[in-house]
């Protein structure tokens, strides 16, 4: 049931509905997860893409959340999909660097 919600909650095209729903998983114990600005983790985070950082120390470091994640009492539903960032190392080629 938890998993039909949070597929209405991502498909829902009204944001006023959107709200409903989201309030109504919260209510049960879900939770919406984005991670934004958080350092990338593949054991938590889906990676589905990479940007050309504005400043080299942002490399690994989530850029944005293209699809939310979801927890139900802290077990993972669905795990973020996100865009992070990279840099570019003096050769020109991307490198993604920790930290």
């Amino acid at each position: 049931m938890a998993e039909l919600c949070v597929d209405i909650h991502d498909r829902v095209p009204s944001e006023g509905l959107r709200d409903k729903v989201r309030l109504g998983l919260q209510r049960v114990g879900i939770e919406i997860v984005s991670a934004d600005g958080e350092s990338f983790d593949p054991a938590a985070h889906e990676a589905v893409g990479a940007v050309e950082a504005p400043d080299r120390r942002l490399a690994g470091t989530i850029a944005s959340t293209q699809r939310s994640g979801y927890r139900d009492h802290g077990r993972v539903i669905r795990e973020p999909a996100v865009l992070v960032y990279e840099s570019s190392d003096p050769g020109g080629e991307l490198a993604q660097t920790d930290g």
